[in-house]
């Protein structure tokens, strides 16, 4: 079956993946992976947003953060039990290839990964809700920050815990549902804010040239 080849063609690929590891490398991915470790730049870029959008846009694109993270996540842990998917790490085939894992084996399922989905839902929100300052570009915050996602997202394959299509699935789904929810957020932020109406030329200031 078709589903059946992609899978062992997934495994094939995963396992090759993990096999790329060393001991300076483990302890890499393991940082990288772990998740409490990055609530400081969370905080930071949070402050950024409501600095740079004042603290009423910056709460709205930080809500819709939020709700993206949100609603990746569950999707993950409902994709989780209804497809019942093993992990690498509870597969014969994978365990006996000689998978290296990182770290706790978790629940049973593993389809679709909540680390890249959370990752990557955060990434696309946080660039979308940085456009919203009109004044100047985040090139090199938007680069830096997709490069984060996807350090996270495959630091799941080298901590035994996802296959790649684990990952590459939610990453597609995160970018569009991020996507949309960016946008309405966008939406919600002009409506909100009221730009001041240019004076016209009735009401500006007489020129100094004219007076007396």
């Amino acid at each position: 079956m078709l589903i059946d080849n992609l899978h062992r063609i997934d495994q094939t690929i995963t396992l090759y993946l993990n096999s790329l590891n060393s001991p300076a490398m483990d302890k890499f991915w393991q940082f990288v992976t772990t998740q409490e470790v990055w609530y400081p730049m969370y905080l930071i870029i949070a402050g950024c947003l409501i600095w740079r959008l004042g603290w009423k846009n910056g709460l709205i694109v930080i809500a819709s953060i939020a709700l993206c993270v949100g609603i990746c996540d569950q999707s993950a842990n409902f994709m989780k039990v209804t497809v019942g998917r093993l992990r690498p790490g509870y597969s014969a085939e994978m365990v006996l290839g000689g998978l290296n894992v990182l770290e706790a084996r978790g629940g049973f399922y593993g389809f679709f990964s909540g680390h890249a989905s959370n990752a990557f839902s955060m990434a696309v929100c946080m660039i979308l809700g940085f456009r919203n300052d009109k004044s100047r570009t985040y090139r090199v915050f938007e680069i830096s920050i997709l490069v984060w996602a996807s350090f996270v997202a495959i630091s799941r394959i080298f901590a035994g815990k996802h296959y790649l299509g684990d990952i590459l699935v939610v990453t597609i789904f995160g970018i569009c549902v991020c996507f949309l929810i960016g946008k309405l957020a966008a939406f919600v932020i002009r409506k909100w804010v009221k730009v001041p109406a240019e004076p016209s030329p009735s009401e500006s200031p007489a020129n100094p040239s004219q007076e007396s």
